[in-house]
């Protein structure tokens, strides 16, 4: 008797039934704006139409990919380098098996990802150094949990990175969002209005890519309010000269065991400058974009 180990994968959703072609977008809705399909050629024309119409009336896009051949590895590859190009937030097939198949063969390999035990910084050396194949056009770091704004920059993991990406002269964006100082340090984060922030990353980073400079500079430090406003809600803002964080003087302790510093959001209000990045978030209620540079020489030097 021949023993036969099999593996096999499946759709997160599969959907069948009369009229859910016309519904697909509301399937789609929750994992984003971007969809990608690969369709059989047999209803390609006809749904690529449909589909188009129908995602153009929610403001959302659509972009599909013929399926007429087998399922190969270089036909796989091939759809990945179209689809990347448009960077879709779910990939959907339509037909038969062969094109549900390919599209998650393209999904899976659109997800493949690397962890690097490090530092932000460390983590964009490893990638560009390492594991692209090219020089990246960006650099997007965070969504961070927690806000990155007045004199805190300077231990921020998440600017570091972009400034990191600037030594390779790599434009970047560093994203934060306001969270319970409880939480900054955890692994257990709660959900977010995911669908606000991600129009909000696409903004920035749709309009960085093509203006090349934002306000003079290729970096920027962007952080939302509690309340996400809609992407073209901002203002550009200076690094405040106070403390967004303080963290508090330790109590007597054991040297031996981890520590991590008391946390506590404590800044002067009526001292603020209307044009800093604290007032912007905490008081304004609204984006703010700073954009910023590597060089911390004194400006009258420069």
């Amino acid at each position: 008797m021949t023993r036969k180990s099999r593996a096999w994968g499946s759709p997160s959703r599969y959907i069948q039934g009369m009229g859910e072609i016309q519904r697909l977008p509301e399937h789609t809705a929750k994992f984003g704006d971007r969809v990608g399909a690969v369709i059989d050629v047999f209803f390609f024309d006809s749904y690529t139409k449909i589909l188009k119409n129908r995602y153009e009336e929610r403001e959302q896009s659509f972009h599909s990919v013929k399926y007429e051949e087998e399922v190969t590895i270089q036909y796989i590859e091939s759809v990945v380098e179209i689809m990347k190009k448009y960077s879709p937030d779910v990939i959907v097939g339509i037909g038969g098996g062969k094109s549900i198949d390919s599209a998650k063969s393209v999904a899976a390999k659109m997800q493949e990802g690397y962890g690097i035990y490090g530092s932000p910084a460390y983590a964009v050396d490893h990638g560009v150094l390492e594991l692209a194949e090219r020089k990246p056009d960006i650099c997007l770091s965070g969504i961070n949990y927690g806000e990155n704004l007045g004199t805190n920059l300077t231990c921020s993991g998440t600017v570091g990175a972009i400034l990191e990406a600037s030594t390779h002269q790599i434009p970047g964006i560093a994203f934060s969002i306001p969270a319970e100082i409880s939480i900054q340090r955890s692994r257990k984060y709660p959900e977010m209005n995911w669908e606000a922030i991600k129009k909000v990353v696409h903004y920035w980073t749709d309009r960085l890519l093509s203006e090349t400079e934002i306000s003079g500079s290729k970096w920027l430090n962007i952080n939302m309010p509690g309340t996400i406003p809609p992407p073209q809600e901002y203002r550009f803002t200076k690094q405040s000269m106070q403390n967004y964080f303080v963290f508090r003087k330790p109590l007597k302790r054991d040297f031996s065991k981890q520590y991590d510093f008391t946390t506590v959001i404590n800044y002067e209000k009526n001292k603020l400058d209307e044009r800093d990045d604290i007032y912007a978030v905490c008081v304004q209620k609204i984006t703010s974009v700073m954009p910023i540079v590597h060089d911390l020489t004194e400006p009258k030097l420069r």
